[in-house]
């Protein structure tokens, strides 16, 4: 090795903080006492949910869920720079589906006057 960083190992680094990132949304999620929110900017306030732990128990798995698929990816990265982007690109491309899975958690858990 000729002193430099290989780009597995940068790769690695930078992939492996967004798996962190995305891990620690999930520990918030787990840890909040308040209704999470995603990022849309949507304001969830505490009157329209009816049950705030369920409701950040069920955020915090899949922030949780989509990290695993970033730590995954930083270390297929190390593997091969190939894999580790394809992992990448699959994870990016899945925050459509943690909105669509978002949306049903936000349904399941809106408080509906009766």
């Amino acid at each position: 090795m000729s002193g430099t960083i290989s780009e597995e190992v940068m790769f690695f680094v930078t992939i492996l903080v967004c798996a962190i990132v995305f891990f620690a949304l999930s520990v918030w999620c787990f840890a909040s006492k308040n209704p999470v929110h995603f990022w849309t900017g949507q304001k969830v306030l505490k009157e329209t949910i009816s049950d705030i732990k369920k409701y950040n128990r069920a955020n915090g798995i899949l922030w949780l869920v989509y990290s695993f698929f970033w730590f995954i990816s930083a270390f297929l990265g190390l593997y091969n720079l190939k894999y580790g982007a394809i992992g990448t690109c699959v994870s990016g491309a899945g925050i459509f589906i943690l909105m669509i899975i978002y949306n049903k958690i936000y349904k399941r858990y809106l408080r509906t006057e009766k």
